[in-house]
């Protein structure tokens, strides 16, 4: 009884040696290993650039259309809360409609405050999710035609009416 118990003990000690060798991996450099059930699921953690193009309407009521660059990274603490949640393409599950959103929310003023109201809300949705925001710079901001024709007759005016001044006090000197 003594040597079956003894040849128990001496089993159960090595499997469970041999299960903690088998969970120890070698990952290459800048990457997080998750092992779940022994599948290893390797996350890049270094920040990822990402273009979106969003289309939307401005407080006017012109199309506004925005490109954003925005760089991301996953939070390492939280890669498998990441991975639960979310799975592996985490960027492509939650980052279109969270920044199709915020750029839908904000009013277009100034390209600087945009800039800055778009990172102050991303920061704190992307949160919510583990992923950490390192920059963002909007790319291109193009308004519609007829809003630029628009624009284009008001200052070919205005430069009417200054011309038109200039031609008054020019014979008067």
């Amino acid at each position: 009884m003594r040597v079956h118990n003894s040849l128990l003990v001496f089993l159960v000690g090595e499997l469970g040696l041999y299960e903690a060798i088998n969970s120890l991996y070698n990952v290459e450099g800048g990457h997080q290993a998750i092992v779940f059930n022994g599948i290893i699921v390797i996350y890049d953690v270094r920040a990822r650039p990402h273009l979106v193009e969003s289309t939307s309407g401005s407080c006017d009521l012109q199309m506004v259309k925005i490109g954003l660059q925005v760089l991301t990274r996953p939070v390492p603490d939280q890669l498998p809360a990441i991975y639960q949640t979310l799975g592996e393409n985490y960027n492509e599950r939650v980052l279109p409609s969270i920044i199709h959103e915020t750029l839908k929310a904000v009013v277009i003023t100034q390209r600087e405050a945009i800039s800055r109201e778009i990172r102050k809300i991303l920061t704190e949705r992307e949160a919510n999710f583990n992923i950490a925001l390192d920059d963002v710079s909007i790319t291109s901001l193009t308004f519609g035609k007829e809003f630029i024709a628009t624009i284009e007759a008001k200052q070919a005016t205005i430069w009417k009416v200054f011309e038109g001044c200039y031609l008054l006090e020019v014979p008067s000197q």
